[in-house]
């Protein structure tokens, strides 16, 4: 794990999440209030709405919420990404096909649709939508065979 030297209490601890030393003998992690939302809490609207409203973007660009699974970062994400100025927004497409697939007869079957549904990880969405103010974080030196990334960084997209 790559992490700031400001950031180096945080990655401890998410080092330590991992590791079981916070879990108690059920198998729970546990953790400090400010990280504990109950399941009726609405997350967005807890973390993200109230800095959005008073546009406070820098303090934006340092919260996150940590999932177990990429569905549930890809709702939060596209609800995040709404609270923000909707004029701004520009929608960024791929172009998936079938060329150059060794899958026989059924190249015609893959219709082009199915692929910009699927959404694995370690792959971009078929359709990203960004706003002003929107965080992004660029992989770079990414190495296919092994995939791993090297370095990264956050920005924030801008006007």
């Amino acid at each position: 794990m790559k992490t700031l030297p400001e950031e180096k209490e945080l990655a401890k601890y998410l080092v330590d999440v991992c590791d079981d030393t916070f879990n108690d003998n059920d198998d729970n992690i546990l953790a400090t209030k400010e990280c504990i939302s109950s399941r009726t809490d609405d997350i967005v609207e807890q973390i993200f709405k109230d800095l959005t409203l008073k546009r406070k973007y820098d303090e934006l660009m340092k919260a996150a919420v940590l999932s177990g699974r990429n569905v549930d970062v890809d709702e939060i994400n596209c609800r995040v990404v709404v609270l923000l100025d909707k004029d701004s927004e520009k929608v960024y497409t791929g172009m998936d096909c079938t060329e150059n697939c060794d899958n026989g007869t059924i190249i015609d079957v893959i219709l082009p649709e199915y692929l910009n549904y699927l959404n694995p990880p370690n792959v971009p969405p078929y359709e990203l939508k960004l706003r002003n103010n929107c965080i992004a974080m660029l992989l770079s030196k990414f190495f296919p065979r092994s995939l791993q990334w090297h370095e990264t960084s956050k920005i924030t997209i801008g006007k």
